[in-house]
This record gives structure tokens, sequence and C-alpha cells, in this order.
């Protein structure tokens, strides 16, 4: 919710991730939101640059449209309306309110972020690939926010075949394995 129109190259299709909406203390120690000039825990990690496909530079260019036509505005960020920057936590309850509306499971947009680590694993995307576009400074955090959302029966399938695949467990199985000619019987 940090983001700016700045922050978009468009030429080379990509933002640039390096602010964040946080809660702070103000002067009187009262927690409030507010835009901070890094990202998560100050993170090297999280300034980054993530590329953007041509369908997220027509959705971009359709907000930026709609910022236009409603007189939304609030200083340079993409993402406002009448009041101004829109909070994380308006997009959230927006998020959630349609899943119940559409009679889905209700989702947050951090489980968002947990979809698209768990399908760009599927897509054989590099563990330490989805680490650096979700801004993660190590590997075990980024391990965490990846699912298996395929069904058992896909992921029984699969290990039942990688199992298959192992060195010998082929010729248990009852087939000939190319390493080792031994039929079953030979054991």
């Amino acid at each position: 919710m940090a983001l700016k129109w700045a922050d978009i190259d468009w030429e080379a299709s990509e933002i640039h991730i390096h602010r964040m909406e946080s809660r702070v203390e103000d002067d009187n120690g009262k927690l409030r939101v507010a835009i901070c000039e890094y990202t998560k825990k100050k993170s090297p990690a999280g300034d980054r640059y993530l590329p953007l496909s041509d369908y997220e530079i027509n959705l971009f260019q359709v907000v930026k449209r709609i910022n236009e036509e409603a007189g939304y505005s609030d200083g340079d960020f993409i993402f406002c309306d009448k009041e101004g920057r829109t909070k994380i936590r308006e997009v959230d309850n927006c998020i959630r309110a349609q899943c119940r509306r559409a009679g889905i499971e209700v989702k947050s947009a951090h489980d968002i972020r947990r979809t698209v680590a768990s399908k760009m694993r599927r897509k054989k995307v590099e563990i330490e690939d989805i680490q650096w576009y979700l801004g993660h400074n190590d590997e075990a955090t980024t391990r965490t926010y990846i699912m298996n959302n395929q069904g058992k029966q896909k992921t029984s399938r699969q290990i039942v075949n990688a199992l298959s695949e192992m060195n010998g467990s082929d010729v248990l199985m009852g087939t000939q394995n190319s390493r080792n000619e031994k039929s079953p019987e030979a054991y």
C-alpha cells in the first residue's frame, strides 16, 4: 500500500519495492499507521526491483485511469480512494468480504503472498528466486510460505512416482531397473 507511481519503470516493466506501511509510535507513545521509507526490519533483501508482466502493467494502467476518472489522489500513491491513500487494513477487509460473498475460503492479503509463493514453486521457480521476490532474508522464512495446495491424490501420485524412481525401488515394485537387472526372485 506504500507503492507510488514513481516506483514503476514503465519502459523496463518493473516496480521498485522500497517502502512499506507500518505501525509506528508517535510522540505520545501511541501506535499509528504510517509509511516507512524502508521495508520489513530495514532488511536489505526487502529493497528490490520486481519484473512486471504485461498483465500487471495493464492492471496498473487501469488503476491509474480509475484514480484519474474518480479524482482519487494522495500524493503519488497508487492505491487511494476518496479518503486518500488506501490502508492495508481496508484492503484486507475488502478481500475477506469478497471471499465470503463468493462463498470461498476467506483469505487475507498476506495469504495471497503465500499463494503466489506456492504457485511459483509448483511452476519450478527456484527457492532462492522466490525468496528474492518476496524480499526475505533467509530461505527458511520463504519455505514457510510455500504450501502444498495441489490435493492429496496428486501429492500421493508424485510421492509414489518419486519412490519408484529411487535406486532399486522399481525392482521392488516388480519392474526392471536399467542399473540393476536382477529380478525380484534374485533377492
